[in-house]
């Protein structure tokens, strides 16, 4: 699957025979043209929030985790492959991350100014973060 470069906020991949954004909530065939592919939306569709950034970096470090121990209990691997693990150990540091942004109100308004200035309304939880 590759990722697509329509626009400057698409985020589609290339799934054939689908093309499909979950950014803006859109699906399509991968042979449409021209007027048959959807637009990009300005901004995601619905608003992606800092919370729930924090939930999906979470639940993919606990994936790896848990593929981690799957595999050696049921004698696929030896041993947990530490490149795997220090993947899981990077998304947890990005929880903390979003967490320190989150608690900042500083950033957060400087957040909602660069948002703000790409799209005419911002409706997003966290007070319009990205």
């Amino acid at each position: 699957m590759d990722r697509l470069s329509r626009d400057h906020v698409c985020e589609a991949i290339d799934a054939p025979p689908w093309r499909a954004c979950g950014r803006c909530d859109l699906i399509w065939p991968h042979d449409a043209r021209g007027d048959d592919v959807p637009d990009c939306k300005p901004k995601a569709d619905p608003p992606l929030g800092l919370t729930e950034m924090r939930r999906v970096v979470v639940d993919e470090a606990r994936d790896i985790e848990a593929r981690q121990a799957r595999l050696v209990r049921l004698g696929d691997a030896a041993r947990p492959h530490i490149p795997e693990l220090r993947r899981a150990a990077a998304l947890y540091a990005l929880t903390r991350l979003i967490d320190d942004v989150a608690g900042d109100e500083t950033i957060l308004e400087r957040l909602r100014k660069r948002v703000s200035g790409r799209s005419p309304s911002v409706a997003s939880e966290n007070g319009g973060a990205p």
